[in-house]
């Protein structure tokens, strides 16, 4: 809703929020007053937190499972470098 408002009277499409936000947090002080524009914006920017904090965890379990892939991997390759090794001496 506060987007279609803004897109609409503000002139500021979705895409060009991110580069003026001093802009909306103006039109939301002027349509709901300082206290609710704060309000919008601090709880904005803990949902956006909250969502890079989630979307960091799920990159960080893939990464924890390649390495332990790697792990597995190299377990795996040291018996055969240690064989290979010792049939060259």
């Amino acid at each position: 809703m506060i987007h279609s408002l803004t897109e609409r009277r503000a002139s500021l499409k979705l895409e060009a929020i991110g580069n003026n936000i001093e802009g909306i947090l103006g039109y939301l002080e002027k349509l709901l007053g300082k206290k609710w524009a704060r309000i919008i914006h601090a709880t904005s920017i803990r949902r956006l937190w909250l969502k890079l904090k989630e979307e960091y965890e799920e990159v960080e379990s893939h990464f924890s499972v390649l390495d332990e892939l790697y792990d597995m991997k190299f377990k795996l390759l040291v018996p055969l470098l240690n064989v290979k090794q010792s049939d060259y001496n």
